[in-house]
């Protein structure tokens, strides 16, 4: 399910964060299609930036109610938290489709 795609991402990630001993407050992945963040883990924050794939097989109606909307992009600056964009969230399904 698409629920169980998204969990099994940030899972992934936490365990990759603990295998490597990685020290940071924020960690920032994407390609495992489901954008989102932060989740917690460890005491690090994990961020997802999602997919730039078109995956209509994922996709809700609309990027509102889908977390697995193409074109997500995180910023991250020297102060704060990265800020995750959601450049694509304006275009419909037919929109995406075509490319």
């Amino acid at each position: 399910s698409s629920g169980a795609i998204g969990r099994a991402g940030f899972e992934a990630m936490a365990e990759v964060v603990a295998e490597l001993a990685i020290d940071a407050e924020h960690v920032v992945f994407g390609h495992t299609h489901r954008r989102g963040g932060p989740e917690a883990s460890r005491g690090t924050a994990l961020w997802n930036a999602g997919s730039w794939v078109h995956a209509p097989g994922l996709l809700g109606e609309s990027a509102g109610v889908s977390p697995y909307w193409p074109g997500t992009l995180c910023l991250v600056s020297d102060e704060g938290e990265p800020e995750l964009r959601h450049l694509l969230d304006d275009r419909t399904r037919e929109e995406l489709a075509e490319g």
